[in-house]
């Protein structure tokens, strides 16, 4: 896996003179800095793997081209007229939770402060133990970014793709317990995070994590958080086209959604966790999903050193050691000891890599989860 330390390299410069850098060097210093804000606002950096198909050998790690930053190594005045700015503008996008850790737990903490835009799926993150591959245990995203003391991201997406009970219990949790960012922006290539019915295995309603009518739930959530009279917000999209890929991020194709309130409505009523069968239609179901939080004014959001712990925090299982002590190349390499590890691929198989390609830096696609 490509570091951010290679990708942000601009040591080398090519100092010698052209009739181009000439030419730019001699606009006003205003009409530079909006070149280098649209360049580098255009642009993403990528790491992870992405299930491109439907078995693991299918799997690809997706890199970004090596002219990704190109601007930084024009010459010594460009590189030194942007600085760190653009660390400000780009979108790290992380095809899964461990390439986020292994990237941004390996950077300063100053560095990781200035990062603002991060983009991840929203995969749960594994932990190992050496004595068999089904002893598990899954850490959600809002575990991972716990992870990252510094982080205070202006926007962290998430794209979902999950199951729908599985997306709903991430966003809420996301929600309720997740730090590091002052807006989410949780993105379903579905509507079953709106119109699903969680149920038990047994085929009878999940109580423990049951339905409810949204986004009003989730804004009370978040003003329990950030106060009544904070201006936190929750706003669900949808967009009015199914099937059509980006759709639920262009402004036209997509409309504000609120599922109504029921008549004597009280916890736990029965209506809650019926399925919304107009959302479950099999024309409608196919329409992509865009959930937004905003945090409250004066939150202090930024990851702590000491943040709470989560109901499900990986910082448990870690043991006061760091991320990259409990990273493997391969199962193979875990240790025989009582700790839990992450590792790399799948048990040694090859994985080819294949460069990021994107028109809009926002755009995305939908992949098998793990």
């Amino acid at each position: 896996m490509s570091s951010f330390g290679s990708q942000s390299d601009a040591v080398e410069h090519d100092d010698g003179p052209s009739q181009t850098t000439d030419y730019f060097s001699k606009l006003f210093p205003e009409l530079r800095q909006k070149v280098y804000d649209y360049v580098f606002l255009s642009t993403r950096l990528t790491w992870g793997i992405r299930g491109v198909g439907t078995e693991p050998s299918d799997d690809v790690e997706i890199i970004s081209k090596p002219n990704a930053l190109a601007l930084l190594r024009v010459n010594r005045q460009i590189n030194s007229e942007i600085g760190d700015k653009w660390l400000h503008k780009v979108l790290f996008n992380f095809e899964e939770p461990e390439a986020m850790l292994d990237v941004l737990t390996a950077i300063p903490r100053d560095t990781l402060s200035k990062i603002r835009h991060v983009r991840v799926r929203g995969e749960q993150v594994p932990l190992t133990y050496y004595e068999g591959v089904g002893d598990e245990t899954f850490y959600p995203l809002t575990s991972a970014l716990k992870l990252l003391p510094g982080l205070r991201l202006d926007q962290l997406t998430v794209l979902g793709g999950l199951d729908a009970n599985q997306e709903y219990r991430a966003l809420s949790q996301l929600i309720e317990e997740g730090e590091g960012w002052k807006e989410l922006r949780f993105i379903s290539n579905d509507s079953g995070i709106l119109g699903f019915r969680l149920h038990n295995p047994n085929g009878t309603p999940d109580r423990e994590f049951h339905r409810d009518l949204e986004p009003a739930h989730w804004r009370r959530c978040m003003k329990s958080r950030d106060g009544e009279d904070s201006d936190c917000s929750v706003t669900v999209y949808r967009a009015t086209v199914p099937a059509v890929l980006c759709a639920v991020i262009n402004p036209n194709i997509r409309e504000v959604f609120e599922q109504l309130v029921p008549s004597q409505h009280i916890p736990m009523n029965p209506s809650c966790q019926e399925p919304d069968q107009n959302m479950m239609d099999p024309y409608e179901i196919l329409k992509e999903v865009l959930v937004v939080v905003k945090r409250g004014e004066g939150v202090d959001y930024e990851v702590k050193e000491d943040s709470p712990y989560a109901a499900l925090d990986m910082r448990r299982a870690l043991r006061g050691r760091e991320w990259r002590d409990i990273r493997m190349e391969s199962f193979y390499d875990i240790p025989q000891e009582d700790y839990p590890y992450s590792y790399e691929g799948s048990y040694d198989q090859l994985i080819l890599d294949e460069f990021d390609v994107y028109t809009d830096a926002e755009d995305y696609v939908w992949t098998r989860f793990r």
